[in-house]
């Protein structure tokens, strides 16, 4: 393992004296290159937010991280969907659970991101990391396709590399008409980041984890935009989508959901759906009616 908190640590003193155009540069920082990337995420991170920015790191920070990566590192899922510090970590530094949280995750994901994963034309069920934060994961369907990928309606085709894709995903709605439903958006530009991996990488850590469904192929296309264009038209509708909870109806039980209407197996579904990390709803369904028709009632 390696030494990530001392990367931390300078990581850290070098970013806090940097400028705002130091940070917002695409490229990283040329002080920073060479540290380990976990370090370097978490480092911004602290900086940034309210609760950890006057945290000092005690003097025992390398043996805490040294002892929460190792218990980390033996937790279950049901460990972290408990919502409660395990037993275990209480006591222990915040940032040095954080950081071993992070680092554990980075070595379990090595490998894991666009260059080996998404290189094939397919329909994908994705889990990208929480801005900010490496605990939770947003859910979103990735299209992938060549040159010949067709744009469906006013959608846009993104081209990085070798590939041509869209993503589409559901997300807790703040508009007057339908707050606090489950709102289709498509593209969302977080979601795009992660499958390109070109946000501030040392910012957020929008790491991707994609699942293709072998099941369904270039054919299923059409029905599959069909299906989504059917919800994004319900959302013009009075109680055309369903309500948001974060933990029963959300952006994982909303793909659940989807791949259920497309003929996806539960069986097959609760595999696509098992991520790293915590998740809540990706075994949750509502009514596909949602999906499969448009209702009449338009919204006030």
């Amino acid at each position: 393992m390696r030494n990530t908190f001392k990367d931390y640590n300078v990581a850290l003193k070098l970013m806090s004296k940097m400028s705002d155009d130091e940070l917002k540069s695409e490229k990283l920082p040329a002080i920073l290159q060479g540290l380990d990337r976990v370090s370097v995420q978490q480092a911004y991170a602290r900086l940034h937010d309210k609760d950890l920015r006057n945290t000092p790191i005690n003097e025992f920070f390398e043996e805490e991280y040294a002892r929460a990566y190792e218990i980390i590192s033996k937790m279950s899922k049901e460990d972290f969907l408990s919502g409660k510090l395990p037993e275990p970590l209480q006591g222990i530094d915040d940032v040095a659970i954080r950081l071993a949280y992070a680092s554990f995750k980075n070595e379990r994901l090595k490998g894991q991101l666009i260059s080996t994963t998404i290189k094939d034309k397919g329909i994908y069920w994705c889990a990208r990391d929480l801005g900010g934060s490496p605990i939770g994961h947003h859910h979103f369907v990735l299209i992938v396709g060549d040159e010949n990928l067709k744009a469906f309606d006013d959608i846009e085709v993104i081209h990085k590399g070798s590939i041509y894709f869209y993503t589409f995903a559901a997300f807790k709605a703040d508009t007057d008409k339908n707050e606090d439903r489950l709102k289709e958006e498509v593209n969302n530009e977080t979601d795009v980041w992660s499958v390109n991996e070109e946000c501030h990488w040392w910012k957020h850590d929008f790491d991707i984890q994609p699942h293709k469904i072998t099941e369904l192929s270039e054919s299923d296309y059409s029905e599959i935009m069909g299906y989504m264009d059917n919800y994004y038209e319900n959302q013009n509708k009075k109680d055309g989508v369903p309500e948001y909870d974060l933990t029963d109806c959300n952006c994982a039980s909303w793909v659940n959901t989807l791949f259920k209407t497309m003929g996806i197996s539960r069986s097959a579904r609760d595999d696509y759906g098992e991520f790293w990390g915590v998740d809540w709803g990706e075994e949750d369904l509502f009514d596909e009616t949602y999906f499969t028709e448009v209702k009449v009632e338009e919204l006030v």
